[in-house]
């Protein structure tokens, strides 16, 4: 199974990425298998498979079709999955490098079902102590990683995984700028959620920093997005919640900026923006520029500390 981007691996690792925004509304669950992502887990997508699945338009946004090709591939039903996490390391993505893992919580028993793997013909390895799955001549192998919770992705990063429950390497979830933005976001409920984290040294070189963002944004198909973080500029992490109502998608983007005051300023600048373009006369616009200066107009900008919250509107056509 090539990897097209994080999201065709999954629906963006089916990758990938796995969340921009305030988005963490984590239940208890959410917040288990979160937990089990690790540090080099820069992108991430968190689904909510039963409510993403029934609504066409979410669907489409995080290419339910090849997630379920994935599922089936992997012999497990997508109707039986009910949250996915999946990751990637951005780092590498542009290098053409394979990095990526999913975390697949359901109705089933995780052994029982490797196991039946194993019988259909798969082989088994073990690693630390745990069993991994793999198919001859595949690159991407399986490990049961609680009782109804399945891993699946490269070789490498099921072993971090198994890592990370084993005590022996740190989840992403220990991060500062990752703990920040789950905090500030903990209210949130949305059925997708996005999350990336720019890693410290790419920081210090700043257009590589922007670079590995737009990278993200366009695997996960909010390419959009970029606009509002071409006002925004690098971050050191962020996080995205789309939610679905009507023909509408409500999304709040929440951005870890270097100190309040860099956050104060932005939001200042984007505050200003928005009232100047308003002025500009919607008789003299195309259709298309109509419904994007709408969508900017919907946008009401707060602050958390150091942390830039974007609240939007965006319509269908946004994500693509």
């Amino acid at each position: 199974m090539a990897q097209k981007d994080l999201y065709s691996k999954v629906a963006t690792f089916t990758l990938v990425v796995g969340l921009l925004l305030n988005i963490w509304g984590c239940g208890e669950k959410h917040v288990a298998i979160l937990d089990l992502v690790p540090e080099r887990g820069s992108m991430l997508l968190n689904i909510d498979l039963p409510i993403v699945a029934q609504d066409s338009d979410l669907s489409q946004i995080v290419n339910i079709d090849d997630l379920r090709l994935s599922l089936n591939e992997i012999q497990i039903n997508p109707k039986t999955v009910t949250q996915l996490v999946a990751f990637g390391d951005l780092r590498i993505q542009s290098r053409g490098e394979d990095y990526y893992g999913m975390i697949l919580q359901g109705n089933y028993n995780a052994k029982r079902k490797l196991q039946d793997l194993e019988r259909s013909g798969w082989k088994k390895d073990h690693y630390a102590g745990s069993d991994l799955y793999y198919q001859s001549g595949s690159k991407e192998y399986m490990s049961s990683l609680k009782k109804d919770a399945i891993g699946f992705g490269t070789l490498d990063a099921i072993k971090d995984i198994l890592d990370v429950k084993n005590g022996r390497k740190k989840p992403a979830t220990s991060l500062s700028v990752c703990s920040k933005l789950l905090s500030c976001s903990s209210g949130s409920h949305a059925p997708v959620m996005i999350y990336m984290i720019v890693p410290q040294n790419t920081l210090d070189i700043g257009y590589a920093g922007m670079e590995m963002l737009g990278t993200g944004l366009n695997l996960i198909g909010v390419g959009a997005i970029g606009t509002i973080m071409g006002k925004i500029g690098l971050v050191h992490g962020l996080s995205m919640s789309i939610n679905h109502s009507r023909d509408v998608f409500p999304v709040e983007l929440s951005c870890m900026m270097q100190n309040e005051t860099a956050a104060s300023l932005i939001s200042g600048s984007l505050n200003l923006l928005k009232s100047i373009t308003s002025m500009i006369p919607s008789n003299q616009m195309s259709p298309q520029d109509r419904q994007n200066m709408e969508s900017f107009n919907s946008i009401r900008i707060s602050r958390n500390e150091k942390v830039l919250i974007v609240n939007m509107i965006m319509p269908h056509d946004g994500f693509r």
